[in-house]
Formats: C-alpha cells, structure tokens, sequence
C-alpha cells in the first residue's frame, strides 16, 4: 500500500510510508514460500522474535521494513523514538522497534530495526489481517521473485544468481529506497504520457497517478471521471478513477485499464514521478525483483486480473476483523447502479443474490458486485433493525 494516490492513493486504496532504512538483511539460500493473496496482495507467514506466526505483506512501496502498533503492543515490543509525523491522509504516531528477529521458513533475519506504524485501518479494505510489512530493507538484499499465478514466493542471494526463463527485464533505478521504472499512459489521438512509476506490490491498484502528473498531462480531459474514496497509513484519501486505451511498461501492452489518481492525501497528491503500479498490473506475471542487477524481469503467466476500481455496481465494501465476516458498504459512488437503488455508506450487506455475504466474503463480495456490465444482482442489506432488498443492473461507471 507509499507515498502516493496504495489498494491504496488519494482514493485508491493504499498502504502508505515514506521513512526509508539501511539495507542490511542476510541473504539466505532459497526456496519457495506460499503466500495468502487477497486481491492479489502478497501476504507471508513471519515469526517476530519467536511469536506465532503472524501475517506480512511483502511490499516494495515501503522503504523499510513494519510492524503494526498494536501488534507491537501486544508482543511487549520496546519502541523508541516516538514522534508524530505526517503520512497520506494524515498525521500518525511512529517508533522504532530494534533488536528484533524476523524468521521465515528458510530466511532468518536477525539484528532488525522495525518502523512501528498503526496499520490495523488497512485491515477492513482487504479483509486480512496486517501486521506488518516486509519493506525495501529486506527485498534490496535479495533476488525475490514472486509467482502471483501460483501463490508462492522466494528470497534468493544475489550472489551467484541466475535468472533461466523467458521473461523480459526492465530497467530498475532505486530512488531513496524506492524502486522506480519508465512505463506510460497510452491513449489514441493522444501522445503517450511517459513517466516513472513506482513499482508497488503493496498497492491493489493497476495504475494510481500523482495530481501533477494528471494535470501536467492533462489526462482527464475527455474522460468519464468518477470520483472515489480511499485509505492511507494517515487516514482518508480522496481521488479519482478512469479508463485508458493502454498502459505500455516494458515490452508489454496492457490494455483498456481503469486507473485512479490521488487528488488529495494531506500534502501528498504531489510527488515528482508519475504514480504507481499494484496488483492489477503484476498479477498479470511471474515478477522478479533483482536490485542488485538494476532490473525487474517479467514473466506473462497468462492471467487479466480484474481492476478493482471498476466497479459495476457502484458498492465499495469492507470486512470487519477479526473474522472480516460482516460486509458493510463504506462508501456507495455518485451516479452508480448503488446509488440509483437507495443504498447507503453503512448498510451491512447480507447476501449477494440470495448467498451470504459472511460466506462469500469480501472478495467475493466485490466479484459479485462487479461480474458482467448488464447482469442483474440482488443486493441484501441490514439498515438498523431492518432488511432491505434491492436489484442492480450492473454497468461500468467508466
């Protein structure tokens, strides 16, 4: 989830830091780790100093490595250097955690000094649990390769690496513990808007835009615009989200994709390269994150995953912890089949043409309300006391 528009931006949906650290992990042998992938976000089992297991996202948009607040709190973590600084969407409370062990199946690493970051408000948006982040720190000391196809992952040392497929390598340039490469906006009758984007792992988006960028390449206009909530490491976040002809990063051609682009993150809108690249874009390949080389290779695995800002019913869902169970509507979008219907910000949703909401979870929530343009879904919410019932007819929005 970054410093501009992570989901989740200024109204996309992203995991936000800016604080970046040395790189100093030990490069172990590798081998392959399964990862949870909610929405295509790459989550790993991690031990922090000998604790149960608990859940990482492995994120290259975080120029260090985290760990949630709480869970600092309840694993009687000692946390120095607090102070309050400013992230997207607002002010939060950090520290520093040092001396800690994180273990991983294969891949011990000792000795680390951890940003402490409230992350729990990122929980309800993915429907999983965050407590903590594997940041740049750790991926810049290592060749990681992530296999989004099969859900899997491994931390290979450079050293001695050697890189046998068939995909293509782009260029990689490390921007204070940010990793970097040149891809464009591609759009008919106009020329492309060619900029540096940020890879983002952490990031659900396909692309998320920074304002400048937008407006300097004046990439709104003529475009059907809708505008769009979102959540950072500070708080709220306002954006946008539209469609593009293509989205051109190395040798590939990525068409007909809806973006977003943040309008507003506390001060962070603006930033001097063009945005982001999430999960909507890399899902699409075997990624191979190889810093030491200055390069990230990609592999097509064949797979179009489905952007999570188009959404053809208008209903942007969240799942509470700690079983991320009960589905409730955080925020219903202007003009929307959702909107037409009388459902509100707040309403539970219960079933998804007569299935439980509980069952389908969020995930599934979202592909229920976003399948086909023109299907008819039956939307069941809980208002206080009451249940309501309502039929959609799904239809893109951009």
């Amino acid at each position: 989830m970054r410093t501009a528009a992570r989901p989740i931006l200024a109204g996309l949906l992203m995991i936000v830091v800016c604080l970046p650290a040395a790189v100093d992990a030990r490069p172990a042998r590798g081998r392959w780790l399964p990862l949870d992938m909610p929405f295509g976000l790459p989550f790993v089992r991690v031990r922090l100093e000998g604790s149960r297991p608990l859940w990482f996202l492995v994120d290259t948009g975080f120029g260090t490595s985290v760990v949630d607040a709480s869970r600092a709190k309840s694993l009687g973590l000692r946390v120095e250097e607090k102070q309050v600084v400013p992230m997207p969407g607002g002010e939060v409370e950090t520290g520093r955690a040092p001396g800690l062990r994180l273990s991983l199946p294969g891949l011990d690493l000792p000795g680390r000094t951890l940003l402490v970051v409230p992350l729990a408000q990122m929980q309800p948006y993915v429907g999983h649990d965050v407590d903590g982040i594997i940041g740049h720190d750790v991926i810049a000391a290592h060749v990681v390769t992530i296999d989004y196809a099969r859900r899997r992952i491994r931390f290979d040392p450079p050293g001695g690496y050697t890189y046998r497929g068939r995909g293509a390598a782009v260029p990689v340039t490390v921007v204070g513990a940010e990793p970097f490469v040149e891809a464009a906006v591609v759009d008919a009758g106009r020329a492309p808007a060619v900029g540096r984007f940020k890879i983002d792992t952490g990031s659900l988006d396909t692309v998320g835009m920074n304002k400048n960028f937008v407006e300097e390449r004046r990439l709104l206009e003529g475009r059907r615009v809708v505008e769009i909530p979102g959540i950072a490491a500070g708080g709220e976040t306002k954006g946008v989200t539209f469609r593009v002809g293509a989205f051109r990063l190395g040798p590939h051609m990525l068409p007909d994709l809806v973006v977003g682009a943040t309008l507003d993150s506390k001060g962070f809108e603006n930033r001097a390269d063009a945005g982001t690249f999430g999960a909507g874009v890399l899902g699409r390949f075997t990624v191979v994150l190889d810093y030491a080389r200055g390069r990230m290779i990609l592999e097509p695995n064949g797979a179009r995953p489905r952007a999570i800002l188009d959404m053809l019913s208008g209903i942007w869902p969240t799942a509470a912890p700690p079983d991320y169970r009960k589905i409730e509507i955080a925020a219903v979008l202007a003009g929307s089949p959702a909107e037409a219907a009388g459902l509100r910000k707040g309403d539970e949703i219960v079933a998804f043409d007569g299935r439980p909401a509980a069952a389908l979870g969020l995930e599934g929530v979202w592909a229920s309300a976003g399948r086909r343009e023109g299907e008819s879904v039956r939307v069941r919410v809980r208002r206080g006391g009451e249940l309501l019932e309502v039929a959609l007819t799904l239809r893109h929005l951009v």
